[in-house]
């Protein structure tokens, strides 16, 4: 299950490139890929009775009549394919896109999804989304994220072949930790629902399972690099001192509560002599950064380096942008590195990070890097993203 997506019939080198733009390489990154949203395709609507005021797609099928291709004008096509059934007729249209003529035959079965309106005295849908045949059950249709060159239909087709696959893995929860709170499903279903559910309910079932088993995952883990490392004796700091009360005080305004909480959390912490794993959570604009910053100020108070390594480079722009405005007069040397750092300036910014004149690294996982050597680091803070928010 750790196989490139390569293994999956119709991904070729140059499919296989425009999924990883989407960051999707493996099998279990395409599984884990959900949709951004759902298209409601339970119930075939029959043409002649589509209720052309709700301006909702609708999903139709039947017999393919005429096809059509025009040229009103020089570099423009039309495609124009009349589908009917017992109730009427539509006609589908699709411009500049003259290879779908093949796909079509008098005669044939299809079904198609889209918007259907009254123009020009008759039913139209444009670009609607067509599949060969009657709908086989498909219930709620997923929408993923693409990429240019990649379409829906190619995810989805992907997403089934490595479900197929999928079914003979066993399932990786322990059964003493399933939930018993709801419906407990294999996981290879759980993944199905996800992508694939017959009804937004469970769909939501599907999620709170996968939620689950991804918290249950990185806690085990957690607690696993806990046993392996021990009573390992972290680094002991002193007191708030001189340098965070300067930066409380030039602070443009007072942490909310939440965060005055996580900081004293942070703070004894990083004031005992167990290393610290913490997760920072909440929602956008509630204020980590400032609490990351804190963090970071304090270990540089007590003669450390810190880093912080966001997952894009406009991201850690971003953050560098913001920590220099928070740090403004203070006597901290912050630094951004990331892949569009120069070469020139690369070597010189590595040259005082492994002195120590550089006490505060944000970059993106340029950070990670073998020539990338701290004098002291001694606290990390990576920003990342997560599939369930």
């Amino acid at each position: 299950m750790d196989s490139s997506i390569r293994r999956l019939p119709g991904i070729g080198v140059r499919r296989e490139k425009l999924f990883a733009r989407l960051g999707v390489t493996t099998i279990p990154a395409l599984l884990q890929y959900f949709p951004r949203d759902y298209e409601d395709r339970s119930h075939v609507v029959p043409i002649g009775r589509a209720d052309l005021e709700r301006k909702e797609p609708v999903l139709v099928c039947g017999r393919v009549g005429t096809i059509q291709e025009i040229r009103p004008r020089r570099g423009m096509t039309i495609l124009k394919v009349v589908l009917h059934d017992e109730t009427g007729a539509v006609e589908m249209t699709w411009f500049n896109q003259s290879f779908k003529k093949k796909q079509f035959h008098t005669g044939m079965t299809v079904s198609a999804f889209g918007r259907i309106e009254w123009n020009y005295g008759r039913r139209q849908m444009n670009t609607p989304d067509v599949e060969d045949g009657e709908p086989q059950g498909q219930g709620f249709m997923p929408l993923y994220g693409l990429t240019d060159g990649l379409r829906q239909s190619d995810v989805r087709k992907a997403v089934r072949q490595a479900l197929t696959l999928a079914r003979t893995e066993q399932d990786l929860l322990p059964a003493p930790c399933r939930p018993t709170s709801h419906s407990r499903f294999p996981l290879v279903e759980a993944y199905e629902m996800m992508h694939f559910p017959k009804s937004r309910e469970e769909q939501e079932k599907a999620r709170e399972q996968l939620a689950y088993e991804e918290l249950f995952d990185m806690q085990a883990g957690l607690c696993l690099r806990r046993r392996r490392e021990g009573r390992r004796q972290g680094i002991k700091c002193g007191p708030n001192g001189p340098l965070l009360k300067q930066f409380f005080d030039q602070l443009p305004f007072a942490l909310t509560r939440g965060q005055t909480c996580a900081f004293l959390d942070i703070q004894n912490d990083m004031e005992g002599e167990v290393p610290m794993q913490r997760l920072v959570q909440g929602d956008v604009g509630s204020g980590k950064t400032v609490v990351a910053a804190l963090a970071l100020a304090k270990i540089v108070e007590n003669g450390y380096q810190g880093a912080l390594m966001a997952p894009t480079e406009i991201l850690a722009s971003q953050h560098y942008e913001e920590f220099s405005r928070l740090f403004q007069g203070l006597p901290v040397r912050i630094a951004l590195l990331t892949g569009r750092t120069g070469a020139r300036d690369r070597v010189q910014l590595l040259e005082d990070l492994q002195s120590g004149a550089v006490q505060i690294l944000i970059g993106t996982h340029a950070l990670i890097q073998d020539d990338v050597q701290f004098a002291a680091l001694g606290l990390v803070v990576t920003d990342e993203q997560h599939r369930f928010g």
